[in-house]
């Protein structure tokens, strides 16, 4: 157990950015907080705040002194011989080694496979405390979490309930909003018709006003001020439109990445790039750990393809299996054999 940590006012600013203002929020013992949002829109500065490790531009954030946190950082390109998959469970092991009953995690499952992502959303089922996790992952977001934080327009809003209620909840007042404002175009296009009509009844009454005077006929002159009170209309249905636009713009819908690129071809021509046979290949071992002798550790071998022009190849494994390890080899890396 552990008393609330309590998040007053808190407001994040870089001179050419802001994170995020004004947010309030307490967090009680064994809640499951997501943190989404766009890159870049200040989430991994949140848990930096929230362990101490970044200064605030005005706000607080009391942590009681029965918490002990800990924390997992996001795993960033290392050119060391673990793989992702080994990078994160020492980093996870060394934050569960302090006993925490608060967990902080920024993007877990980037690195992870299909098999270590499912043990690590067990243990995160059945970790006993509070945990707060920065993710992308919809499975993780699903099932471990209940309440998000949605950074985006440097804003937090907290949502109550799972990611796929959050996603939803977003599409269904963006749908709203949407038929709202094709409302509002729908009743301009409409008072543009009525006062086309207006004016040509008033073209044609006049027509018919002035044959009257030639005729030595005096009509009788009724006035309307159709044209100000349509205007009026136009100015509130203008500025309720933009009222819309401005809501649509604070439920941005999350991103869906989807890959886009392109590989020229031209003038290679068919012909085999890449034949290999009776492979082998592995890290070279650091001379501190052999005695100042480069010694070869085999980690693939028996490797036997080719690859042609115009083919695609797809390198699939466990973590740790030398899927990136292959990679190198291919590219040439001094620190692969």
């Amino acid at each position: 157990m552990h008393k609330p940590l309590s998040i007053q006012d808190l407001c994040l600013y870089f001179p050419n950015r802001t994170c995020f203002e004004n947010f309030t929020s307490e967090v009680c013992f064994g809640s499951r907080i997501g943190i989404v949002g766009r890159n870049g829109a200040g989430k991994s500065k949140l848990l930096d705040v929230i362990r101490g490790q970044q200064p605030v531009s005005s706000g607080r954030v009391e942590i009681p002194e029965d918490v002990t946190i800990g924390y997992v950082p996001q795993l960033l390109s290392s050119f060391d011989s673990l793989s992702g998959s080994q990078r994160f469970h020492k980093y996870l092991t060394e934050a569960l080694a302090c006993n925490p009953n608060v967990l902080l995690l920024d993007e877990p499952t980037n690195h992870l496979d299909k098999r270590n992502r499912r043990n690590l959303i067990r243990m995160l089922d059945g970790f006993y405390g509070t945990v707060i996790v920065v993710s992308h992952d919809e499975q993780l977001l699903n099932r471990c979490i209940n309440t998000l934080w949605h950074i985006d327009n440097g804003e937090i809003m907290k949502f109550n309930g799972s990611y796929r209620d959050f996603v939803m909840d977003r599409e269904r007042r963006h749908a709203e909003i949407e038929q709202a404002v094709e409302g509002l175009g729908r009743q301009k296009r409409d008072m543009h018709n009525a006062l086309m009509k207006e004016q040509k009844r008033a073209a044609s009454s006049k027509a018919r006003g002035q044959k009257s005077i030639r005729q030595g006929k005096w009509p009788l002159v009724k006035r309307t001020n159709n044209v100000g009170v349509t205007h009026d209309r136009k100015r509130v249905i203008r500025e309720q439109k933009q009222e819309l636009v401005d809501q649509l713009q604070t439920l941005q819908l999350p991103d869906k990445v989807i890959p886009t690129f392109s590989l020229p071809a031209e003038g290679v021509g068919d012909r085999i790039l890449i034949n290999i046979r009776d492979g082998a290949l592995g890290y070279i071992a650091s001379t501190k750990c052999t005695g100042g002798n480069n010694e070869r550790e085999p980690l693939l071998s028996n490797i036997n393809f080719s690859l042609s022009s115009k083919e695609s190849l797809l390198i699939a494994g466990d973590n740790g299996s030398g899927k990136s390890t292959l990679i190198k080899a291919l590219m040439d890396r001094s620190s692969v054999w």
